[in-house]
C-alpha cells in the first residue's frame, strides 16, 4: 500500500505522477474499501465481477493515500466536489487525475491546474484503422497512416492516450469531439498539442506529452500550466 505518512510538499509547476498495480488480497480490498466515502462504496458494490471491484477499490484506494501523504490528511476525509462532466476535484487542492487500464494505474497530481492523465494497456483493436479515420484528426489520422504497419497499434495508443489525457484536463471527456483538437504523437515532443478548435482553449497555455510507463502500456499526462516539469512521485 501507498504510504500516508507525510506530508510531501509538492512543488509549484511539478506534475508528480504515479504508477501502480490493482492487485490486492481480501483483506487489503476490505480495508482500501473502508476509506472509501459510501458513495464510493456504493459504486464498488454495482460491479458485477469481483475483479473489477477490486480494481476499481484499489485505484480509488490509492488515490486518497497519495492525497494524504501529500496534504497530511486522513485518506478518508476527502471530500470530493464534481465538475460539469462529472470530474472529481477538491476545493482546496491539490489538483489530480487517476486513470487505470488492466491491472495498472497512473495518478497524476500537482498543486494547482487542470490535470488529465490517460493509462492505455496496448491491446488488439478491431478495424483499428477505420477507427483512426473516424475519431482521429486528419492531421493525427496522416500520421498513423504514415507509420509501417508494424508499429501502427503503439502509435495509435500514443495518440489516443495523448487525446484523453487532454480530454481529462478539460473535462469533458467525450463530450468533445475528438476531431476538434489534434496531438503529435511523435516521440521528443515537448508540447503534443497542435491545434485546438474550442475558442475558449488557448494552445500555447497547455502542455501535453505522452509518459514512459512499464509493460506493454502507453500513457499521456495534459495540463494548462506551459512549462511544466514531469516527475515521478518518490
Amino acid at each position: 500500500m501507498v504510504e500516508t505518512t507525510g506530508p510531501f510538499p509538492l512543488e509549484e509547476g511539478t506534475i508528480y505522477l504515479l504508477e501502480g498495480d490493482l492487485h490486492g488480497s481480501p483483506a487489503e480490498v476490505d480495508a482500501s474499501l473502508a476509506i472509501l466515502s459510501p458513495a464510493e462504496r456504493t459504486r464498488a458494490a454495482r460491479f458485477r465481477y469481483y475483479r473489477h471491484r477490486r480494481r476499481y477499490v484499489i485505484a480509488h484506494a490509492r488515490l486518497r493515500q497519495t492525497l494524504s501523504r501529500v496534504t497530511g490528511e486522513r485518506p478518508e476525509a476527502f471530500r470530493f466536489q464534481l465538475g460539469k462532466h462529472g470530474k472529481p476535484y477538491l476545493m482546496d487542492g491539490p489538483s489530480f487525475n487517476l486513470s487505470h487500464s488492466g491491472e495498472r494505474f497512473l495518478l497524476g497530481m500537482s498543486t494547482s491546474g487542470r490535470i488529465g492523465v490517460d493509462l492505455e494497456e496496448e491491446r488488439p483493436v478491431r478495424e483499428m484503422v477505420a477507427l483512426a479515420k473516424k475519431k482521429f484528426s486528419s492531421e493525427e489520422v496522416e500520421v498513423f497512416l504514415a507509420a509501417p504497419e508494424i508499429d501502427r497499434t503503439r502509435v495509435f495508443f500514443r495518440i489516443w492516450t495523448l487525446k484523453e489525457a487532454y480530454l481529462k484536463g478539460i473535462g469533458t471527456g467525450l463530450a468533445t469531439r475528438l476531431d476538434s483538437f489534434a496531438v503529435n504523437p511523435q516521440p521528443g515532443e515537448t508540447n503534443a498539442l497542435v491545434r485546438i478548435d474550442d475558442p475558449a482553449e488557448v494552445l500555447d497555455a497547455w502542455f501535453v506529452r505522452n509518459w514512459a510507463v512499464g509493460g506493454s502500456a502507453h500513457a499521456a499526462v495534459a495540463i494548462d500550466r506551459p512549462r511544466s516539469a514531469v516527475v515521478a512521485l518518490p
